[in-house]
């Protein structure tokens, strides 16, 4: 968390966030599989990110391109300048 002001703060505000449920190993790699995420050039992490999102209903914004592609390929990557989520990643 390097230099942020109010330290204390930052970490007690992210305790209060809701955690969203991990995939097994077993279920990321049948995600994998069934999503055909393989030579992507996606991190394991990236994965474990996308099949998190997905299984939870929550959108993934990131700067990351490899990242940023497989979630508007599946749907669920969000941009913030758009409602819409995915449909600002085609500007």
């Amino acid at each position: 968390m390097g230099n942020l002001p109010r330290k204390p703060l930052i970490r007690e505000l992210l305790v209060t966030l809701p955690r969203p449920r991990e995939l097994e190993l077993d279920e990321a790699l049948h995600f994998l599989d069934v999503q055909k995420l393989n030579r992507r050039g996606l991190q394991w992490n990236d994965v474990l990110i996308l099949g998190s999102a997905s299984v939870n209903g929550s959108l993934v914004w990131t700067n990351d391109k490899r990242l940023a592609e497989a979630a508007w390929d599946l749907g669920i990557s969000f941009a913030p300048d758009s409602d819409q989520g995915s449909e600002s990643l085609e500007n």
